[in-house]
Parts: C-alpha cells; structure tokens; sequence
C-alpha cells in the first residue's frame, strides 16, 4: 500500500484517510500521484462513504510568502483534479501555524460553504460534484502570517489566528470538525458535511473532465 515510499491509506470506521509525503513530489506523472489516483479509485465507498487525504503541505492557503505559494500551487496543480476526481471530502494540511478552512474549493474558487459571495466566476461543476473542503489546522508552536481577512482570497470560509485542537466525528452521513480553543474552550470553528446512506461517487470521469 505504499508504505515503504512514506503514503499509504487507513480505515477509521466509515472514513479513509489517504497519507501523502507532501516533501516528495506530487506532480502529475509522479509515482506519489500516481499511487493517490489508484487508491482514490479503490476506495470502496459503501464501506466507507467518507474520503480524506491528510498531508503536510496545504493545497490552500494565503500566507504572503512567496515561496510558499509556489509549493502550494505546484502542489495544487498535481494532484487536486485527482481529488475532485475521487470526490475526497475532505483535505487535512499542516505546515503553516494557523487555522484556516475553505469553501469546497477548486480551481482557486468556491463551489459550495462559506466564502462563495466572493469567489469570481466560474463554470459550475457537474451535478453531484462537489470539491474537497481545505483544513490547514497548524496551529501549535510559531504563529504563521495570513493576509488580512479584508483582503483574503475568495475560498477562505474560516481562519483562527490562535491556537487550537481538533474534535473530529463520523458517522455514515455526518462528518462533523469542531475546532476548539485549549485556553478557553471557546469553538473558534465548526465544519458539518453530510451525505445520504447509500450515497454514490459520480462518475469519475465526469468530474475528472470539468
């Protein structure tokens, strides 16, 4: 299952979780990309109806460095039509020290959640596509800059500058992120996706082609 290359998968109940080494290359024709696409589409989700994939680097995020916007985006370029492809639900990221959450982006814009008000105009993916939401949850240790909320990109929904833990709940349709401050206990942020039993992936060729 790829553990010797450092990406492999796991089962949590109703929800897999696709581990990449975000430190070694996902380009498009990469062996890493290559192993995700497979194992995207070996997911058996009867099983488990809810996909993730967890990874070091985000594909999202507005820290103003630039040469952390190149990794993002090189990173964003090789693998995100693999994960609308795959309808991943949800992408965990580290590496920057803050919390943010997206819309259900892709492309650089919402299709679904908070933030969309603001994202330009795009084509709408097909029906019953929706792409991955974005949770970069690095909020231990340094405080890394984001841009100011005025001024940030249109798939940002959410984003904490302080510290918090993650309480993360899944049931067969209901995958539930409470993001919680461990100072005060106060929720800085809440995600809620849901899907009916007996839900079905589109076609991955559709969704791969939009």
């Amino acid at each position: 299952d790829g553990r010797g290359r450092w990406w492999y998968a796991s089962r949590s109940g109703p929800l897999t979780i696709l581990h990449l080494n975000a430190d070694q290359s996902l380009a498009a024709g990469s062996a890493q990309a290559a192993w995700l696409a497979a194992a995207v589409a070996g997911v058996d989700r009867a099983l488990t109806p809810w996909l993730a994939v967890a990874l070091h680097r985000p594909l999202y995020s507005d820290n103003p460095m630039k040469e952390e916007a190149r990794i993002t985006g090189e990173i964003r370029e090789g693998i995100e039509r693999i994960l609308v492809a795959g309808s991943v639900d949800v992408v965990f990221s580290g590496h920057l020290h803050a919390y943010q959450r997206t819309c259900a982006a892709a492309k650089g814009a919402c299709f679904g959640g908070g933030g969309a008000a603001r994202s330009p105009s795009l084509p709408s993916p097909p029906p019953g596509v929706t792409p991955p939401v974005h949770i970069l949850a690095g909020g231990g240790g340094f405080r890394s800059a984001l841009t100011a909320w005025a001024d940030a990109p249109p798939w940002v929904a959410a984003e904490a500058r302080a510290y918090g833990v993650g309480d993360l709940s899944v049931t067969r349709t209901r995958l539930e992120l409470s993001v919680v401050s461990p100072v005060t206990g106060e929720v800085l942020d809440g995600l809620v996706l849901t899907k009916e039993e007996g839900w079905g992936a589109p076609d991955p060729a559709v969704a791969g082609a939009w």
